[in-house]
């Protein structure tokens, strides 16, 4: 019987030591300053007792108001041995706008299940796609449209001149 408690014990001891190590790295989105014509995906980093599954479309994402919620699936071991891995997901696109993503996890229900967990959330802000102030017209000052205007007429003037000679 007391070997049995102290393999029960140092079982929950190791199970839990790995704790330590358990990892979520924050949401880290791409691009940085995106415009409504970026597609937006997330990308997070997991070790020791997470690990993701599924590929970058498996996450369900919502919105709710200014709410972004994106949801990925994960597995969570007791003994903490996983190798740390980073996933991106694709969140998606978004009008122009200020945006909270959140970002949770869901336990596989094979390592438990139960709710979705918050690993962070952090602000987004969608810029308008083509923004005027953004991008600058090209365009000449009055004095070198005057400038080109004349020229454009000494041209025109020669060009003349080169046809009435070769009729004549």
């Amino acid at each position: 019987m007391t070997r049995l408690l102290q393999t029960v014990g140092f079982l929950t001891l190791a199970a839990r030591s790995g704790a330590l190590f358990a990892i979520f790295g924050p949401p880290v989105l791409s691009p940085a300053a995106p415009t409504s014509a970026d597609v937006i995906s997330m990308e997070t980093r997991a070790s020791g007792c997470y690990l993701f599954d599924g590929g970058p479309n498996d996450a369900v994402v919502t919105t709710a108001g200014t709410t972004i919620t994106i949801v990925v699936p994960a597995r969570v071991n007791a003994f903490c041995n996983f190798p740390t891995t980073t996933r991106s997901y694709v969140v998606g696109r978004f009008p122009p706008g200020v945006y909270t993503l959140k970002a949770f996890y869901l336990p596989h229900p094979l390592s438990g299940g139960g709710p979705p967990r918050l690993m962070g959330q952090r602000p987004v802000t969608v810029a308008p796609y083509g923004d005027a102030s953004a991008v600058p017209i090209p365009s000449l000052t009055a004095f070198a449209a005057a400038l080109l205007a004349a020229l454009c007429a000494v041209v025109a003037a020669v060009e003349q001149g080169r046809r009435r000679s070769r009729l004549r």
